[in-house]
């Protein structure tokens, strides 16, 4: 009988576990941690990384997306010197690319940009264009952006508070039961 009181309040912690987890998402590590240490395994909820699965921009990643098209730009020529792999020779002092050598970086940069416009098939100037009419729109999605994230910000604040409440009460149960349970099974 004993034990079976022991399991169910393990069960009611683990599910308390669960719920804090779902919060992180982490519900499963959540609910094992929560049945087998408690009121410390939700604390340890708390604080295990937010499982967010993000692809992070970097130039040695080959699923990085294209800059803008635009050979002033410098993301962009650093994106085509590693995607069409150009290299300085230093044998002939020149640049290397598609098995021709330029004379400057600039050179062969063109050619690659020239290869990329007929290898996607956009015509990047009509393209550029747009762009630029739509600048003033980009500021003000940039803003509400911004915006977002900081309510995003503040209202997790407010469910940890909310979460940490939860636990303190929690755990101020399982201590009560505890109590009950030992004080009348002696």
């Amino acid at each position: 009988m004993e034990l079976l009181i022991i399991i169910i309040l393990m069960g009611v912690s683990g599910l308390i576990g669960a719920f804090i987890g779902a919060t992180v998402k982490r519900t499963i590590s959540g609910f094992w941690l929560g049945f087998f240490f408690s009121g410390i395994g939700w604390i340890i909820v708390l604080l295990l990384p937010r499982n967010e699965t993000t692809l992070k921009s970097t130039p040695n990643n080959p699923l990085t997306k294209r800059p803008k098209p635009n050979l002033n730009n410098d993301d962009y020529k650093l994106w085509l010197g590693k995607t069409y792999n150009i290299q300085k020779n230093e044998l002939f002092e020149k640049y290397e690319f598609g098995g021709n050598l330029f004379e400057t970086l600039d050179e062969a940069l063109a050619d690659a940009h020239e290869k990329e416009k007929k290898k996607v098939g956009i015509d990047y100037e009509k393209v550029e264009r747009r762009g630029i009419e739509k600048e003033n729109q980009k500021v003000e999605i940039d803003y509400e952006k911004v915006e977002r994230r900081r309510m995003e910000k503040e209202n997790q604040k407010r469910g940890s508070l909310f979460i940490a409440m939860f636990v303190a009460i929690a755990c101020a149960f399982m201590l009560l039961i505890t109590t009950v349970f030992l004080a009348t099974s002696g």
